[in-house]
């Protein structure tokens, strides 16, 4: 499972080792990091690919009090934690149709 807590700065990774009786996810107490530890900027709806292998995220980088709210990118990271994240060029949608936009399945 992926993780970002709504709007966070942090996607961290986690194994779901079973379920409990209402079949709710048990998970590991070990968690990967996927995004480097300086990372200030905000990002969020972390999605998964199917081998699970990379996670796509929306990143929102604030470029201080008059920046845009809706100036925001796409990107990927590996799953593994050990790389850096890497801009998706979107040749058809805009930084505004993006940030209206929830990210639900990698497919």
């Amino acid at each position: 499972q992926v993780g970002a807590n709504g709007v966070s700065n942090r996607i961290v990774k986690w194994d779901v080792t079973g379920r409990d009786q209402m079949g709710c996810p048990i998970n590991a107490k070990d968690t990967t990091n996927l995004l480097p530890s300086t990372n200030t900027v905000s990002v969020a709806d972390a999605v998964g690919n199917r081998e699970g292998t990379q996670v796509a995220f929306k990143y929102h980088d604030m470029h201080g009090p008059d920046a845009p709210a809706d100036d925001e990118s796409l990107y990927i990271v590996a799953a593994d934690g050990n790389s850096q994240p890497k801009l998706v060029h979107l040749s058809n949608i805009t930084e505004k149709e993006l940030a209206g936009m929830r990210l639900l399945k990698w497919l």
